[in-house]
């Protein structure tokens, strides 16, 4: 015998019916403070060095970003061989 029951509840309805605090207004408070926080740091942050570091490397810094994009990719392809490879590994097995 199988016995199903479907309860349709909010979040809210849930926490209460097992007894968990209401943490919402916590949860709006510390996420205040946080963005202040951020705000705060970000305004003190001087972005010109950053800027003129970046600007001088010019080409190189395109290069190691198409690196770090290439390397990304590699492992979603590394299972895929094209046909050279294949006839490669067959001409090293004989």
């Amino acid at each position: 015998m199988k016995i199903s029951i479907e309860i349709d509840l909010t979040p809210e309805e849930a926490r209460e019916i097992v007894g968990l605090p209401n943490v919402g207004q916590l949860h709006e408070a510390f996420l205040n403070v946080a963005k202040n926080k951020m705000k705060d740091a970000a305004s003190s942050v001087d972005i010109d060095p950053l800027i003129k570091t970046w600007s001088g490397l010019g080409g190189l810094a395109q290069d190691a970003l198409s690196g770090f994009v290439g390397a990304a990719l590699r492992p979603s392809t590394s299972g895929v061989k094209s046909e050279s490879d294949k006839s490669g590994s067959k001409k090293a097995k004989d």
